[in-house]
């Protein structure tokens, strides 16, 4: 509620859909012309703190840390891919919807989404009931430079989970392997 009180009429309309809608299971995480909801580059500094204020009710810590990280990421990812890549690579290109009416009682939506992130949940009133699908990816996968004191050489956003994958992988017997991995892969 305090996010939605915070925007106009139009923005709101943009930000919000019924709860039934298609769009609600309509995800993605690559880069797109547009998207469902409001981005943050559209929202005033107040629409965009209670926006991550949103976003950081629903997820811990260490998710929202990882989670603002991938989007700040786009602006690495311009310097490295140069500025005819704005368009793209913009860490303010993440879209925020609602769905349904967040209140007591009610089942309702909240989708975060851009470029290597997709967050979606389903909740009633104030408890998540459902927090899938999630898609959290990171490019570059490792720094190579540094860029600055929050971005320095050899971060990996998401290096914990890459080396669990691993761990995984590795465990497994040559019938498991076999079971887990996608032909042609």
């Amino acid at each position: 509620k305090a996010f939605l009180a915070t925007l106009d009429d139009a923005e709101r309309q943009r930000a919000t859909m019924a709860y039934d809608s298609e769009q609600r299971v309509a995800w993605h995480f690559v880069p797109l012309e547009s998207r469902k909801g409001v981005p943050l580059m559209d929202m005033t500094a107040e629409q965009q703190k209670a926006a991550r204020a949103l976003l950081r009710s629903v997820v811990s810590q260490l998710g929202y840390d990882k989670a603002t990280t991938i989007m700040l990421l786009e602006g690495i990812l311009l310097k490295l891919e140069g500025a005819d890549r704005a368009n793209v690579r913009n860490p303010e290109k993440y879209y925020f919807t609602l769905f349904g009416q967040a209140a007591r009682g009610e089942t309702w939506g909240l989708s975060d989404e851009g470029h290597h992130l997709s967050l979606n949940f389903s909740l009633t009133g104030n408890k998540i009931v459902d927090s899938t699908p999630q898609f959290m990816g990171s490019n570059p996968a490792e720094l190579r430079s540094s860029f600055g004191a929050k971005f320095p050489k050899g971060l990996r956003v998401l290096g914990d989970e890459e080396q669990l994958g691993f761990e995984l992988v590795t465990s497994l017997d040559e019938k498991q392997l076999s079971a887990a991995m996608l032909a042609g892969e």
